[in-house]
């Protein structure tokens, strides 16, 4: 079904607006030209990481500006200007650390703070709430990432960014996928949602965002430290920067019908962290020739990167890399590897950027293939199959669906704007509904287009329309759904190989020959396709599977409209002391307040939570209900415990692979459950 918002998202236009022509600014072109091929740092570095595992870090952005939100010149004082405050503070941020030219242009934070700059922070306010479409009362909903999008595309930079805007969903936004990003050098707005909380279900009653500059975990304790846009209240002065630091509280609650672990700000009103967007400089993966490398390319860099433009890893095993692909929702890549004869079969495997550590997460028969889609699934061609897994409220990857086209498939590519799934077929073009996998009707591929071997397929972000190539083609094939057919790059490509499309529909593919990437844009005045030299991933010396990175959002109209999602300003937080961590007292009520590690092999530790001394129990479950054994039963003192099991069952046998349930039971009648999963 074609979703207008999903289309909206990316859409583009060639003819100026009038809030265009009001509110762009010169864009020096010479600038714009030269830069995606070199930027060169503009500050001393400010970002600062502790990393020792992934129960053990900090990670921290000094110097971020922290605009007021609230401010006379505001339609409605500016209440509901959070989120084009947040997006400013970032992008004022951004430009002083490698990318001047971008507005709002290269300032210090002190500069920007200053009694002077007022007046052009409220204009810049003003001209972001208008790109975002905030409404007075309602705020900004499903249009922040366009109105970012749409801004920087008006001043020439929008090239060098991608934007993710992950929501709460069939996945859960929490603490740890906000570190993992910050662990990754990578800016995050935090989004809290106001919740009404009866200790079991919690439901969303507004919400509010915030520029994310620190986070840190030791255990089981997390903190989150951020700049909040509404805390002053003066209309007619910047209020000094202020960094606020806050305990995370994890607790179990049902959300949009599902059981979640979900987590609390604690003492900053009714705040549940429930969802994050990213703003990255342009990154994308490949393999090396061989196969026997991850190819992490970042041509575009913050000042603080020390990495250089290609970072090559070791494939796991020493397996062939025959595919690769990024999420979106979190700082990481799924990849696919050949069998390795006599040592492992082909593999599915999560790659974390932040940590460089691989994940298996499943054995296939004969991988070829794998996607993302904008909601977190993960689609692998694996022999004549399509399999498909999907997130639970865990977060845990479950097969939830397969399909196996009536003729072979050689590549995949999911379509956003029609939330498809195509696969690449003998002759034809075969779309699958996301998720569920049914069937729709195929596009088939008209005569004379020449498909050999290596052939790829990718989708527009803008229309959905399918570009393919192989090595035995003359260029990249434009094939709409009406079956009409463009060549782009004829006579300028030799065996094209991996096409793969990048925001505003920029097409990158390898050449085969020269190994280079070639990069296409259509030219507005002549609607020609032309050769983009200067684009960022233009004339790079890259293997194979080249998968450039795009914006992309989870917004779904169903879930994430309506007053539940208005903008709300958040309590009265004067109280809180900067840099102080608010370490809450005793618990409010018995809970199993995390597990770690989960999923885990062969131990792992429950930790409860009583508000006063009292009996418990906390046992584990199998599926069916059936008792496997009781940790603890007896009295426990208030505070917080850890309880550990081994993986055992009663009579001390170790049990098989698969989801348990720990539940916590006390006397005064609470029940508190959570899913474990052993993988061996």
């Amino acid at each position: 079904m074609l979703r207008p918002q999903a289309l909206a998202i990316f859409s583009r236009s060639t003819e100026p607006t009038p809030l265009r022509a009001r509110w762009a600014r010169t864009v020096r072109a010479l600038v714009f030209v030269t830069c995606a091929a070199s930027l060169a740092p503009t500050a001393r570095a400010n970002w600062s990481q502790q990393y020792s595992s992934p129960q053990q870090y900090s990670a921290e952005f000094s110097l971020v500006p922290d605009f007021d939100q609230r401010r006379d010149g505001i339609a409605g004082d500016g209440g509901m200007y959070c989120v084009p405050t947040a997006a400013v503070n970032w992008l004022a941020y951004i430009a002083h650390h490698g990318y001047p030219f971008i507005e709002p242009g290269d300032r210090t934070q002190q500069a920007w703070h200053a009694a002077g700059a007022y007046d052009d922070v409220t204009s810049l306010l003003i001209q972001m709430g208008l790109y975002m479409q905030t409404h007075p009362v309602d705020g900004t909903g499903g249009t922040a990432v366009p109105g970012i999008m749409q801004w920087l595309e008006d001043t020439g930079s929008s090239v060098f960014f991608t934007f993710n805007h992950t929501w709460m969903g069939s996945n859960t936004p929490n603490f740890d996928k906000i570190a993992s990003w910050l662990n990754a050098g990578v800016p995050v707005m935090g989004v809290v949602g106001w919740y009404d909380d009866d200790g079991s279900t919690i439901v969303r009653n507004g919400g509010h965002i915030f520029s994310v500059v620190g986070v840190e975990r030791s255990g089981n304790d997390r903190w989150l430290t951020f700049n909040d846009p509404a805390d002053d209240n003066d209309l007619d002065t910047q209020s000094e920067p202020t960094m606020r630091t806050f305990a995370i509280g994890r607790q179990l609650r049902t959300v949009l019908g599902l059981p979640r672990l979900v987590d609390k700000v604690v003492d900053y009103g009714s705040g549940f962290i429930d969802g994050y967007i990213t703003i990255r400089p342009l990154a994308g993966l490949a393999t090396s020739q061989d196969r026997t490398l991850l190819q992490l390319i970042q041509p575009l860099r913050l000042s603080f990167d020390q990495e250089p433009p290609l970072v090559t890893i070791a494939s796991p095993r020493g397996a062939p890399i025959v595919d690769v692909v990024s999420a979106s929702s979190s700082p990481s890549a799924y990849l696919v590897t050949g069998a390795v004869p006599g040592v492992a079969p082909s593999t599915l495997w999560r790659f974390d950027l932040a940590t460089r550590e691989y994940v298996e997460l499943a054995a296939l028969d004969d991988g070829t293939a794998v996607e993302s889609d904008r909601f977190g699934r993960l689609y692998v061609l694996d022999g004549r199959t399509i399999r498909c897994w999907e997130p639970d409220a865990d977060d845990l990857l479950v097969e939830v669906a397969s399909v196996t086209p009536p003729s072979p498939c050689s590549a995949l590519a999911v379509d956003d704007v029609h939330d498809l799934l195509l696969a690449l077929c003998d002759g034809s073009v075969r779309p699958f509904d996301l998720g569920s996998l049914d069937a729709r009707t195929p596009l088939e591929i008209p005569a004379g287009v020449d498909l050999g071997g290596g052939a790829s397929i990718a989708a527009s972000a803008i229309d959905g329309t399918v570009f393919l190539t192989s090595e035995s083609s003359p260029g990249v094939y434009r094939l709409d759904w009406l079956g009409n057919v463009e060549v782009i790059g004829r006579n300028l490509l030799s065996r094209p190989r991996d096409v793969s499309i990048g925001d505003g529909d920029c097409v990158y593919v390898v050449d085969g020959i020269s190994q280079l990437t070639k990069a296409f844009r259509r030219d507005p005045q002549t609607n020609d396709w032309v050769e983009a030299a200067s684009a960022p991933f233009a004339g790079l010396a890259v293997g194979r599977g080249l998968a450039v990175g795009r914006s992309r959002t989870n917004f779904d109209p169903a879930l994430h409209t309506g007053p539940a999602f208005r903008n709300v300003l958040p309590p009265d937080v004067a109280t809180a002391v900067p840099g102080d961590r608010g370490i809450p007292g005793l618990p409010a009520r018995a809970d199993i307040s995390g597990v770690s590690p989960n999923p885990f092999n062969p131990s792992t530790t429950v930790w409860l939570e009583m508000p006063q001394t009292g009996t418990a129990t906390l046992a584990v479950h199998d599926l069916s209900g059936k008792l496997v054994r009781t940790l603890w039963n007896g009295s426990l003192d208030a505070g917080r415990h850890p309880v550990a099991w081994d993986g055992r069952d009663a009579d001390g046998t170790t049990v098989a692979s698969g989801v348990y349930v720990v539940r916590l039971s006390t006397a005064d009648g609470v029940s508190r459950s959570v899913k474990l999963t052993l993988s061996k």
